[in-house]
């Protein structure tokens, strides 16, 4: 492969949205077919249920109405087909009419997209492969959309571990200062911050109890008194500042 070829592989690899990825997905599914003019990928809303086009490709593609139609019956056969395009039936269109392939996406028992793309007319044959490719290509599509899915979970889980850390160092120390030194010591570390600190209220004001990285108040008096000001600002207003 050459670099060109290699531009729509990174754009798998280093996509950040769902667009991205389709196009660098109907980019490469267009080199590997070969003779492809168009494409779309549309996926299912989780939220609604309804299906809507994330990528067309290429940018621009006028031919947008007829691939729509293509993904509709797809949806409502929930199976591959091949069709000829009907706009290419008209007396003044090519002897031969362009095909479209498309492939639903499931994700477990669900149809969760669709891929479709325009192709050059060519023999019976070699529509057969072509298929294939398209359905082995939908495997990354599936892929794309798992992993969508599973991101939230685990930043989840990575919350809830990162929490049951904190609470099993803060359990080891044998006393209140110990503890929340501990705390925002190790608050500071994981949040790369120059400073952590804790305070409570108490009698309608607020009074800084830990500092990271010190045991000892005495040397950060006016620090101390500073930091406290600005948390009781915030209990006062009921509002990050």
């Amino acid at each position: 492969m050459t670099d060109l070829d290699q531009t729509p592989w990174r754009q798998l690899l280093e996509a950040r949205t769902a667009e991205e990825f389709c196009l660098g997905w109907l980019d490469l599914q267009s080199r590997m077919i070969g003779g492809v003019s168009g494409g779309v990928v549309v996926f299912e809303a989780p939220e609604t249920g309804s299906f809507a086009p994330v990528a067309f490709w290429p940018r621009g593609l006028k031919e947008r109405e007829t691939l729509a139609g293509v993904v509709e019956r797809v949806i409502r056969e929930r199976k591959g087909i091949v069709l000829r395009s009907e706009a290419d039936r008209e007396p003044d269109a090519a002897e031969d009419p362009r095909l479209h392939l498309a492939y639903p996406v499931w994700v477990g028992d669900r149809l969760s997209g669709v891929a479709a793309l325009q192709i050059a007319p060519r023999p019976q044959i070699q529509l057969q492969p072509a298929m294939r490719l398209l359905q082995w290509g939908v495997a990354w599509l599936q892929n794309w959309i798992l992993r969508q899915a599973a991101e939230p979970d685990a930043h989840v889980r990575k919350r809830l571990t990162a929490a049951l850390e904190l609470a099993a160092l803060v359990l080891e120390e044998e006393g209140f200062q110990a503890a929340a030194t501990a705390f925002v010591t190790e608050l500071a570390t994981r949040l790369r911050c120059d400073r952590v600190s804790l305070g409570f209220v108490k009698g309608g004001q607020v009074r800084v109890r830990a500092l990271s990285h010190s045991a000892q108040f005495g040397k950060h008096m006016n620090l101390i008194r500073a930091i406290g000001l600005a948390m009781g600002e915030s209990a006062d207003q009921r509002a990050i500042l």
